[in-house]
């Protein structure tokens, strides 16, 4: 499944297809409303958030431009507070949709949390593609779910 999946990603690229992040209206255009709900689609024709260089410019995390991208599954699980991650995207937790969000948000890691068994199957294939995982090592997490 993992090479289906990354072959049909490599084609994409190799076609210049790639997702675009859109925005999600949570009040139904009564008036502008500028969340950090977010989703990936491949039917824009531009992103709706701006994408920053993620370079470090002072000793204090806060002045290295770093923030925190969540994605997860089920927007039910989500209060409606969403002042804790920088950004939170909705979507499938597979594969492709990680490394998609990863390449756009100029990612330096991920961490495996939450999704369950979902985000321990993806471990190893993120590593396999360079991604940088923070805590348990990926080959552990294969190990200790084998």
């Amino acid at each position: 499944m993992r090479n289906t999946e990354l072959a049909v990603r490599r084609l994409r690229q190799e076609l210049y297809i790639s997702p675009h992040t859109e925005q999600i209206d949570t009040v139904a255009a009564e008036f502008p409303d500028f969340t950090n709900y977010l989703y990936t689609a491949y039917n824009g024709a531009e992103h709706d958030v701006e994408f920053q260089d993620p370079r470090c410019n002072g000793p204090r995390i806060q002045d290295c431009g770093l923030r925190t991208v969540m994605v997860k599954c089920n927007p039910e699980t989500v209060s409606t507070g969403y002042g804790g991650p920088g950004r939170l995207y909705f979507g499938d937790i597979s594969l492709e949709t990680i490394l998609d969000i990863y390449d756009t948000e100029r990612s330096r890691g991920v961490m495996l949390s939450m999704a369950g068994q979902t985000s321990n199957n993806i471990a190893l294939p993120l590593h396999r593609q360079m991604v940088h995982v923070y805590g348990t090592s990926p080959e552990m997490v294969d190990t200790t779910k084998n």
